[in-house]
């Protein structure tokens, strides 16, 4: 389902949310949203980052993500096209957004002039913003270069 608004500052602003096995769309493996849907690979002109207290308390601290290159972040998204959709309030618990756990948003500008918002936790977690409780858990290196630039 998508919509759109108009903020306070006069920006249009366009919104989607997912729903697991709409119209036989699912979410299984990263690839169905991040490829399928939302075509990161390819078609980022550039990505930036914001801490999650920064975000929290609204303070616009983004930062570019310069300390990795083109191909890391291309390593990165084919690591989560790869990757399972799992529900971590299952897989995890319920302390899995608690205070303590390392997190920070990842922003991809694309080409298109529309924005992705990732959500990174510290373990290889990528979530996407209007999913919630679900990530794609990536393991290794791919995840923690990323994560660790954005440290």
């Amino acid at each position: 389902m998508t919509g759109s608004y108009t903020d306070d500052d006069g920006n249009d602003i366009e919104w989607v949310n997912f729903y697991e096995r709409l119209n036989g769309i699912g979410l299984g493996h990263g690839h169905n949203l991040f490829e399928g849907r939302l075509h990161l690979s390819g078609n980022w002109d550039h990505v930036q980052y914001i801490r999650h207290d920064d975000w929290y308390y609204s303070r616009d601290n983004f930062k570019d993500l310069t300390s990795v290159t083109d191909d890391d972040i291309a390593e990165f998204v084919n690591a989560l096209y790869d990757g399972w959709f799992e529900y971590v309030y299952e897989t995890v618990g319920n302390t899995f957004y608690y205070p303590g756990r390392e997190q920070v948003l990842l922003y991809f500008y694309m080409n298109d002039n529309t924005v992705v918002e990732l959500r990174l936790f510290e373990g290889g977690y990528v979530g996407y913003q209007p999913l919630g409780w679900y990530f794609v858990k990536i393991p290794g290196e791919a995840f923690d270069r990323i994560f660790n630039a954005c440290q």
